[in-house]
C-alpha cells in the first residue's frame, strides 16, 4: 500500500521529520511492502523554513540576529531569488526554543530580532516576505518588529523604548518617517499562522497562549493592560481596530501588529503551497483573480505561484465595461522546479462601476 505523511511537529516532542520517521517505523511493522510519500509542513511556527527548503530552490541567508531576550544570536532566513521572495520564520529568533525555561517569561521578551532579518531582507530587494508566527516567546504584539524597521516609540518623557510585554504601557507616541513608511509598504506581507484568536480578552494573546511562555496570573494581567493602552495609542493613530479580528492574537498579539503596520494577508500555513497570484500589468500581484473596473481593451494577465511557475496570457476585453467577462485560461507549465503540467484557472473581469 502507498501512504501520504503530511504531518507537522508534535510540539515540544518531535520536529515534522521525526514524526514522519516514527510513523514509517510503526506503519512497516504491519506492512513491510509500504510505499512512502512524506511532506514536511508546518502551521507557522518552528520548522516553518524547513518544510521549504527540500521542495523549493531556495538561498539561506545567514546573520547575525537578536533573540527575544536581546541576546546576539546566529540565525537564518530563506530567499527565493527567482520569485523575489523571503521566508522568515519568526522562532528563529523570537521562539521559544531559543531560551531556556528559567528564561521564558513574555513581560520581557520582544520580536526586534525577527525585524532585524525582515528588515535585511527588504534591503536585499524582496518583493514578497511571508513570515511565519508560530511558537513565539513574546507579547509585544509584534512591536519590536518595527522598532527594528525604524519605526521609534517613545514614551511620555520622549525616551525611545524597543518595545517588550513590560513597557506597552509606557508607550506613549510613536514615529514613523516617510523613509521607514516606503520601506513597509514596498513589499507584499504574507503573514502565516492558524491561530484565530482575537487580541484581547479569555480567547485573546496574553489570556490563552502567556502562561506556556513563562508567565504567571499577575504576569497575565499585566500584559492585557499594557496591550490595551498601547492599542488605545496605535488605533488613533492608524485610525483602524484590528484587534478583534481573527488571527489577531496570534504570537502574542504579533498578528495584530503586522495586520496593522503592513495591512498583511492572513494564510494558513497548509495553504502557502498553493498560492496563487495574478498581475494585470506584470508588476503589481494579488492573491484575487479579479480585476475590477477595466476599460475595453488588450491585457497580458501574469500568473506565478509558489512553485516558481510564472505564465502569462493574453486577454482582450472587447465587451462595454459595464459588463462581466470569465477569462477561463488554460495553460501549460514548464517549471525550473521539474513541477509541470496545467494550471486552469479563471479571471472575473468585473466592472464594478
Amino acid at each position: 500500500m502507498r501512504y501520504l505523511l503530511v504531518p507537522d511537529k508534535f510540539k515540544g516532542s518531535l520536529t515534522s521529520k521525526e514524526v514522519i520517521q516514527s510513523l514509517k517505523k510503526g506503519i512497516l511493522k504491519f506492512d513491510p511492502k509500504a510505499e512512502f510519500k512524506s511532506y514536511i509542513i508546518s502551521d507557522g511556527g518552528e520548522g516553518f523554513l524547513q518544510s521549504f527548503e527540500l521542495l523549493l530552490e531556495l538561498k539561506k541567508v545567514k546573520i547575525k540576529s537578536k533573540n527575544s531576550l536581546l541576546s546576539p544570536i546566529s540565525s537564518y532566513y530563506m530567499i527565493d531569488e527567482k520569485m523575489n521572495r523571503a521566508y522568515i520564520e519568526l522562532a528563529k529568533s523570537s521562539g521559544l526554543i531559543n531560551l531556556s525555561k528559567n528564561d521564558r517569561n513574555p513581560l520581557y521578551t520582544s520580536t526586534y530580532g525577527t525585524g532585524i532579518e525582515i528588515n535585511d531582507a527588504i534591503k536585499k530587494g524582496v518583493k514578497e516576505i511571508f513570515i511565519g508566527i508560530g511558537g513565539s516567546s513574546t507579547n509585544d504584539l509584534g512591536l519590536g518588529i518595527f522598532s527594528a524597521l525604524g519605526v521609534i516609540f517613545l514614551d511620555k518623557y520622549n525616551n525611545e523604548i524597543i518595545p517588550t510585554g513590560s513597557n506597552l504601557f509606557k508607550i506613549s507616541k510613536l514615529i514613523i518617517s516617510n523613509s521607514c513608511e516606503n520601506k513597509i509598504k514596498k513589499v507584499k506581507w504574507f503573514i502565516v499562522n492558524d491561530v484565530e484568536n482575537i487580541l484581547f480578552g479569555k480567547n485573546g494573546a496574553a489570556y490563552t497562549f502567556a502562561e506556556q511562555k513563562g508567565a504567571n496570573k499577575n504576569d497575565i494581567k499585566k500584559l492585557e493592560s499594557g496591550g490595551i493602552a498601547v492599542h488605545e495609542i496605535l488605533s488613533s493613530y492608524f485610525k483602524k481596530d484590528y484587534s478583534k479580528i481573527e488571527g489577531a492574537g496570534a504570537a502574542g498579539g504579533c498578528g495584530y501588529g503586522l495586520k496593522l503596520f503592513t495591512d498583511g494577508e492572513f494564510i494558513n500555513g497548509i495553504d502557502i503551497r498553493s498560492i496563487d497570484t495574478y498581475s494585470i500589468d506584470g508588476i503589481n500581484f494579488q492573491s484575487s483573480a479579479t480585476f475590477p473596473a477595466l476599460t475595453l481593451g488588450t491585457y497580458t494577465i501574469t500568473y506565478k505561484d509558489s512553485n516558481g511557475c510564472i505564465e502569462t496570457e493574453i486577454f482582450i476585453l472587447n465587451e462595454p465595461p459595464a459588463l462581466s467577462g470569465i477569462a477561463n485560461v488554460t495553460l501549460n507549465v514548464d517549471c525550473y522546479s521539474a513541477n509541470t503540467g496545467e494550471i486552469d484557472f479563471q479571471v472575473d473581469l468585473t466592472d464594478t462601476g
